[in-house]
């Protein structure tokens, strides 16, 4: 659940209990998500098991309503960045048919903007047009009568641009299309189950399907069921956000290395039930290094949205 600048950190700092990281809420969804795919088994992918899955990750926050609840549509439908992409970023990003990407600074004043098709009257791949005056009422009513289309007041700023996410007519039918062809891949003698479960993943958390959040742990909750499906481990991601900033043999390596490294971890606390965590993942020198630096202790308030860029930084800092 938790990537590596965050986990690290929180294990080399001396954080209790850091699987609470993101909340005790979080962390209950993400094992009611993990219990539910091992139950789920070989069986082959729906949209019901999948609307399931997204359902336990929400059942024990103050929305539990929104679970499996499939966008409109209607909302912003884009991912504000945190920091500017690489080159490589930009290209991988741009070479999903479904994604678009706005370089900063992305900004639309007081009118707001209006959500398009990229292709006018296709599904999928959106882009926006910012308004020099509001829009009149036949105007807008003409747009929220369009799925495909959607209006954001304004006025809207994100520093570092953002990525749009694609809209459908029908969300259901689009997740029914990834399960049709995820169970024919899965069918044919000899296929890569690594590389079927990162493109099953980025198909997912591109289509971002839900209306309120979890597009991402649930995508790669996914994932992971594939794997276990194939006899093979989880993946434990060093990078999260690695999904759609990578081309796919790069994505598809990580996903690999991330379930060997899993194998390792699970291998040496089965061994060894009394190893510390600092130990079972390799930290003892980060945990030293930290102490060197005079690193806060326990700097994660649990619940708390933290610093991404932050600890990716410290973390680099540490690793130096």
């Amino acid at each position: 659940m938790i990537d590596r600048k965050f986990l690290d950190i929180a294990l080399v700092s001396g954080q209790p209990r850091p699987e609470i990281l993101f909340g005790k809420a979080e962390w209950a969804g993400h094992l009611e998500a993990r219990l539910a795919a091992r139950e789920y088994g070989r069986r082959p992918l729906t949209v019901d098991f999948m609307r399931d899955l997204h359902k336990r990750f929400q059942m024990h926050t103050d929305n539990p309503e929104w679970g499996g609840v499939l966008t409109d549509g209607r909302g912003k439908g884009w991912g504000g960045l945190t920091k500017p992409l690489t080159d490589e970023e930009i290209a991988a990003v741009e070479g999903n048919p479904l994604l678009s990407y706005v370089p900063p600074p992305f900004e639309a004043g007081e009118f707001g903007l209006v959500m398009e098709p990229r292709r006018a009257g296709q599904e999928g791949a959106r882009w926006f047009r910012e308004l020099d005056r509001p829009l009149t009422d036949t105007e807008r009513a003409a747009i929220d009568r369009d799925p495909l289309s959607a209006f954001v007041p304004g006025p809207v700023a994100q520093e570092h641009g953002v990525i749009f996410y694609p809209r459908f007519n029908d969300f259901r039918t689009e997740l029914h299309s990834v399960a049709e062809w995820y169970n024919g891949a899965t069918g044919r003698p000899g296929y890569d189950a690594y590389g079927t479960a990162a493109e099953l993943q980025r198909r997912l958390v591109g289509i971002h399907p839900w209306l309120m959040g979890d597009s991402g742990r649930w995508s790669r909750q996914v994932m992971n069921w594939s794997l276990e499906r194939d006899g093979l481990n989880p993946a434990a991601l060093n990078e999260f956000n690695r999904d759609l900033y990578s081309s796919f043999p790069d994505y598809t390596r990580s996903v690999r290395e991330g379930s060997l490294r899993y194998g390792q971890w699970e291998s040496l606390i089965r061994a060894a039930p009394e190893t510390d965590p600092v130990t079972a993942f390799g930290l003892r020198h980060l945990k030293q290094r930290y102490t060197e630096i005079g690193g806060e202790p326990a700097p994660f308030t649990p619940g708390d949205l933290h610093d991404a860029n932050r600890y990716e930084q410290l973390l680099e800092q540490l690793n130096r």
